[in-house]
């Protein structure tokens, strides 16, 4: 799933979003993701060394799981919002990024706007000065193929067009390059772009890589011809848009490097790759970069920084299964004139030089993460099928083999059929099952007025079960949401009310399923009989855990009745009874309740893998020690485990020691 790089709330810039719900300065802000038509207001001078004199920002946007077909406009604040875009993302993408440059606005802002819902992230990577020769502008389409804007229609196959840059769209007649945002969309394949002076050969290397029907952009700083012109070259037919973003004269001293490549190799996860440029590195100036990277077996992200400095919490491009991904930026060498990139996956990766720029030009800087929607934890607002989504009733039996003419997507190399937009009620002792080899449930409702064992069961045929922005309501029987003992599973971004037992539980014996659960709001979990067990997610046997961002609220055991005798409820409940567990990861949520929050114990068998637990918000909405004894249960903790970041409130800090002294 998705790569969880989380700074401390603490450190992230002021804010303001406009019709979104953040306040700035507040630590717990009121929305996981910016809302459809906002403008996220994000602080550039006066931090992270930036001077008050700073002209133009760069950045690197990434956009995850947008609610329906998007764009996201870069401008500075105070003007209006131009036509333009700056990234172009899909429904339910797990993640597209591309950088971008801005002049600042008034109050030394820059802003954001979305065309609808989405996780967004902001990573700042310089800036520029006054007569740096570099001039960012308010962003200005030169050229759009579906209106024939700038004279062009849509492309075919390996055709080339030029278009006239300088003296257009607000760039004067002496500019001798620019910054372009380049995008491509209803390709009729997977193909790629490749931009140049026209004046120049044709390099070997493209810039922008793009799939069929999907809108893929990249910034390209790029030379222009002396008479002001670039070429742009298709390999497959598709429609070309290009804004303008920035121009740059003779001062700003950027000497073009035709595409020329530094790295193409395979690196492994978790690794690290230096990138020397030679000379181009000499002078602690700065490169712009293009990453390209192939199809990886699982999502990932790429960190680019200079060699000799900590890896910063920043991102510069997110490599996606099915698809090639490229993504510019303008680096900042280390002392030796290296750059390092960190991949978090393995993939077939290449580095391109584009240019380079001398000292003073641009500044780029150690990359800082500004702004990151995903810190603010879920609600019932945030998590689960989106407001005015329409629904139709589920028409099968309740069975995923009795389906007929659904779409399918790919997950691990299996076909999974798409259930998106149903509702599922269910009474008596029905339940969903799950018994085909893969399934994903998308904008869907389920509930149940009966008493079964689960409303959605995984059989011993599925191996795979994906839930994202879904509902689950257990009714007044308390009914488990979701439950497999086979298949690996994905929760994320949903919503889980009226639940008893758990609202998602995994006991795979056979230890090689994994559970996650992201992004997901659970609560209201009570009315079960006394005897009962009762989590928010809970494990007993399989291949490894990860919780991660989810908001997880259990009210105390005996509620009214005051009944503490015998409190068996947890937060985040695993356990070894039934089968090892492997690696347990519990990571920036907000737990509440029960007897203890988070009961990790080792019973019949082992841990075989890491246990940590990091990062949590331990809320005191229902006891002075959020559950009732403690954070953490305190007999037989795993050895080793990792326990850091926590505390109560977000104010103060647990260690492990206090946590096993209640």
């Amino acid at each position: 799933m998705r790569a969880h790089l989380r700074p401390l709330i603490a450190a992230a810039l002021t804010t303001g979003l406009i019709a979104g719900g953040l306040v700035a300065n507040s630590p717990a802000p009121a929305a996981a993701s910016v809302s459809s038509g906002s403008v996220t207001e994000l602080q550039i001078t006066g931090q992270n060394g930036v001077p008050s004199n700073a002209t133009a920002a760069m950045v690197n946007l990434t956009a995850l799981r947008g609610v329906s077909r998007g764009w996201l406009t870069l401008y500075p604040c105070g003007e209006a919002i131009p036509l333009a875009s700056n990234l172009n993302f899909e429904p339910d993408e797990p993640a597209r990024t591309n950088a971008a440059i801005s002049r600042i606005g008034s109050g030394g802002k820059v802003c954001i706007y979305s065309s609808t819902r989405v996780e967004l992230v902001v990573d700042l990577t310089g800036y520029t000065q006054p007569n740096s020769g570099v001039n960012a502008i308010t962003p200005s389409r030169l050229v759009d193929t579906r209106e024939g804007t700038g004279g062009l229609y849509r492309m075919s196959s390996n055709s080339t067009v030029t278009v006239q840059v300088a003296g257009a769209g607000g760039v004067p007649g002496t500019a001798t390059s620019a910054a372009l945002n380049v995008t491509a969309t209803a390709a009729s394949g997977s193909g790629a772009f490749t931009v140049y002076p026209c004046d120049a050969a044709r390099p070997s290397n493209a810039q922008v890589a793009f799939s069929a029907d999907r809108p893929v952009p990249n910034l390209v700083i790029t030379a222009l011809s002396a008479s002001g012109t670039v070429c742009v070259h298709t390999t497959r037919a598709t429609e070309l848009v290009i804004d303008v973003d920035a121009w740059m004269d003779n001062s700003a001293g950027f000497t073009d490097a035709p595409n020329t490549r530094l790295l193409n190799a395979t690196v492994s996860a978790g690794s690290t790759r230096v990138i020397d440029p030679g000379s181009a590195g000499s002078g602690e100036g700065s490169l712009v970069l293009t990453l390209t990277s192939g199809s990886p077996a699982t999502r990932g992200y790429l960190t680019v920084y200079p060699c000799g400095t900590s890896m910063p919490l920043s991102s510069n491009g997110n490599p996606v299964p099915g698809f090639t991904t490229t993504n510019s930026m303008v680096a900042k060498p280390g002392s030796d004139g290296t750059v390092c990139v960190f991949s978090s996956v393995s993939v077939a990766l290449a580095v391109d030089l584009a240019g380079t720029f001398p000292v003073g030009g641009v500044r780029p800087i150690v990359p800082v993460r500004l702004f990151d929607s995903r810190e603010l934890f879920p609600t019932a607002q945030t998590a689960g099928v989106p407001s005015g989504t329409s629904l139709r009733s589920w028409p099968w039996a309740l069975r995923t083999s009795a389906a007929s003419g659904v779409p399918t997507e790919y997950r691990n190399g299996m076909a999974c059929q798409v259930f998106d937009g149903y509702l599922v009620s269910l009474s008596g002792s029905q339940t969903l099952a799950v018994d085909t080899t893969c399934a994903i449930f998308r904008n869907s409702r389920f509930r149940t007025t009966g008493d079964t064992q689960a409303i959605v069961i995984g059989t011993r045929s599925a191996s795979f079960i994906e839930v994202w922005r879904s509902d689950f309501d257990g009714g007044p029987s308390n009914v488990r949401g979701i439950q497999s003992d086979y298949a690996t599973m994905a929760i994320l971004e949903s919503e889980f009310a009226h639940f008893g037992n758990a609202a998602v539980e995994m006991n795979d014996r056979n230890q090689t399923a994994t559970l996650t659960v992201e992004d997901c709001y659970m609560y209201q979990a009570k009315g079960w009989p006394r005897e009962q067990h009762a989590d928010g997610v809970q494990m007993s046997a399989g291949g490894g855990i990860f919780v991660r961002n989810n908001t997880i609220l259990m009210e105390l055991f005996g509620g009214s009745n005051g009944d503490y005798s015998y409190v068996s409820n947890s937060a985040v409940g695993i356990g070894t009874s039934l089968g090892r567990i492997g690696t347990v990861v519990i990571d920036h949520n907000r737990l509440a309740g029960g007897g203890y929050v988070v009961y990790v114990e080792r019973k019949s068998y082992p841990f075989t893998g890491t246990v940590t637990i990091t990062n949590n918000n331990f809320d005191l909405m229902f006891s002075p020690n959020s559950g009732i004894w403690g954070p953490l249960f305190p007999n037989d903790v795993p050895s080793g485990v990792e326990w850091s970041g926590n505390s109560y409130n977000m104010v103060y800090p647990i260690s492990l020691q206090y946590a096993l002294s209640l």
